[in-house]
């Protein structure tokens, strides 16, 4: 009877006591925007089907210069990404796909079940980005305007810091992105 009553009273103590996510600073800091690289160069390729799309990344204290076949220009400033004369606004930059740094500061974090979660409301978006053992898994990304969902989940992250692939569902187009050098 005394077990039950001590396994009750901590269950409720368990209950009530705040969560706290004891790797909530650490996930801020080393997924921040800011710790992003300076400059790099990767090779990454779109994959849908069989078909297969090579992207070639140049970053520099100017912004992003991206390559591939059948495009005379693609770069990305600030929060658009512009093809040719075509620009779109996207929820993070090209480091948030590579490096998983899609944190700004500003984000409510929330603990369920060994996840980390943070959460970001603004006029154009509301991001959901879950983190697992202190690695990012998912980013969901709802744009309020078109009423439309994407949803990124991560692959592994290799030793040099970025990960290897990503899965992306843009709505009920899924592709797989892979991220195959980056040279810093």
């Amino acid at each position: 009877m005394k077990t039950l009553i001590v396994f009750l009273l901590g269950m409720l103590m368990f209950s009530c006591a705040p969560m706290v996510c004891p790797e909530e600073k650490e996930i801020r800091s080393f997924y921040s925007q800011d710790a992003s690289p300076k400059s790099y160069s990767a090779v990454l390729s779109a994959k849908y089907g069989p078909v297969r799309i090579p992207l070639f990344v140049n970053k520099n204290e100017g912004g992003y210069e991206i390559k591939t076949i059948g495009f005379k220009s693609i770069s990305y400033r600030g929060k658009g990404l512009c093809v040719d004369s075509i620009c779109l606004d996207i929820p993070f930059s090209i480091d948030g796909l590579i490096f998983g740094n899609v944190l700004s500061g500003d984000e409510k974090v929330s603990c369920s079940l060994g996840n980390v979660v943070f959460e970001k409301d603004d006029q154009l978006y509301w991001r959901r980005f879950v983190f697992s053992q202190g690695q990012l898994k998912r980013v969901e990304v709802l744009d309020k305007n078109r009423d439309k969902t994407l949803t990124i989940n991560y692959g592994d992250r290799n030793k040099k810091g970025y990960y290897e692939f990503l899965d992306v569902d843009a709505g009920g187009l899924s592709f797989r992105i892979n991220i195959e050098e980056v040279r810093f």
